[in-house]
């Protein structure tokens, strides 16, 4: 499955995640067998893809791009 991803890397501010600098727009390829996980997993699996940290990135739009 494709997706679209709108996302701001972020900075640990004590324990929270605070976004920082401009948006971002991505287009992330992940295997459709994983599309039929829960929606963590997906969250989970576009943040890898994304940025190599997942806990850096700050998601805030996700659209599913028709093949």
């Amino acid at each position: 499955m494709r997706f679209g991803v709108t996302y701001q890397t972020s900075k640990r501010v004590g324990s929270l995640y605070m976004p920082v600098g401009p948006d971002r727009y991505e287009i992330v390829e992940i295997n459709s067998s994983i599309g039929k996980a829960p929606e963590e997993l997906i969250k989970k699996e576009i943040g890898v893809r994304v940025e190599s940290n997942r806990e850096s990135v700050y998601i805030y739009a996700v659209e599913v791009l028709q093949p």
